[in-house]
């Protein structure tokens, strides 16, 4: 299911000369493409519904981790805090913390433990040095209603109609 229901500018680099690196968009997986360190990349969208932030793919040359961030475009939120490996980014985006990713985190992982809401973000990639060429993909995983609430929603309907009947009938 596609949540995405808009995109805003694609991409903001801060790499060497002549690198090539890219951000690209399909159905509902982000992925970053680096050839050469450091690199900053962000991108930006809009989620309809509510959604989870799995990794699709992680893989890199010669290196250990890559660092993400997570926002509300507006800045407000930032939901990756867990380590300052970013800091040395000269982007302010990936000032205030960022999560790492290793080759070793399994395919589908959810990478920050809960849903989020509907809404405008912006996410981006760090990397300082390793690995020094990469690819680092990621699902903007909807969250389906449960089926449960949908059978609740429905018994309180059914207890509204029932209680209705009778005071009409008393």
């Amino acid at each position: 299911m596609n949540i995405v229901k808009s995109l805003a500018a694609a991409a903001a680099f801060t790499v060497g000369a002549g690198a090539a690196n890219a951000v690209t968009f399909s159905g509902d997986i982000i992925t970053f493409d680096w050839s050469q360190t450091p690199v900053s990349q962000t991108f930006e969208f809009t989620a309809a519904s509510g959604f989870r932030l799995n990794l699709d793919s992680y893989s890199g040359t010669g290196g250990q981790q890559t660092g993400f961030v997570l926002k509300t475009q507006d800045g407000t939120t930032n939901f990756t805090t867990a380590t300052q490996a970013c800091d040395s980014s000269s982007d302010a985006f990936f000032s205030d913390g960022c999560n790492l990713v290793t080759a070793a985190l399994p395919d589908g992982t959810d990478l920050l433990n809960q849903v989020l809401a509907a809404g405008d973000y912006k996410i981006g990639i760090y990397d300082s040095a390793s690995p020094s060429q990469g690819t680092f993909s990621f699902q903007i995983a909807a969250v389906p209603l449960p089926a449960g609430g949908l059978l609740l929603l429905g018994g309180l309907g059914a207890l509204g109609a029932a209680a209705r009947r009778r005071k009409k009938a008393a």
